[in-house]
């Protein structure tokens, strides 16, 4: 508490010392606790109440995964559902996003990949493509 606020608690009680008036201690945790809930009261209205929770936060991953899944048409996880990605107008343009490999002749070029990520082309495929194998398996019983 402020010092004003618990120099008023304590004249209060001293005057009740000096006049010989005997008081419990729950008297004195009473009024402290009154002070207190004045206080707040009155300090409410210069709270900032910020948001309770921040979620739907989306990693490039998640964005990337998202737009393979839908390149491919398959069916995105749960997590990814409410996912936004840009959309991808091909296998090409996923391969010289992720690898930088405008000549097409293999391997991995960091200063000319369009997207910083940790996702790898190889296994944005591979899961895409086995989701297929496996939907197709799943219709054919």
């Amino acid at each position: 508490m402020p010092a004003p606020i618990q120099q008023r608690v304590e004249r209060k009680f001293l005057k009740l010392v000096d006049a010989g008036t005997p008081f419990e201690p729950s008297d004195l945790e009473a009024s402290v606790q009154e002070e207190q809930e004045m206080l707040s009261s009155l300090t409410a209205a210069g709270t900032i109440q910020g948001p309770s929770r921040i979620n739907g936060m989306v990693t490039t991953n998640d964005a990337i995964e998202a737009a393979v899944a839908d390149l491919f048409g398959v069916k995105r996880e749960a997590r990814l559902a409410s996912v936004k990605p840009a959309r991808l107008t091909g296998i090409r343009e996923l391969y010289l996003m992720l690898t930088g490999d405008y000549d097409l002749h293999g391997g991995y070029y960091g200063e000319r990949i369009q997207l910083a990520t940790t996702a790898d082309f190889t296994g944005l495929v591979k899961n895409a493509l086995n989701k297929i194998i496996n939907n197709q398996w799943e219709l054919l019983g």
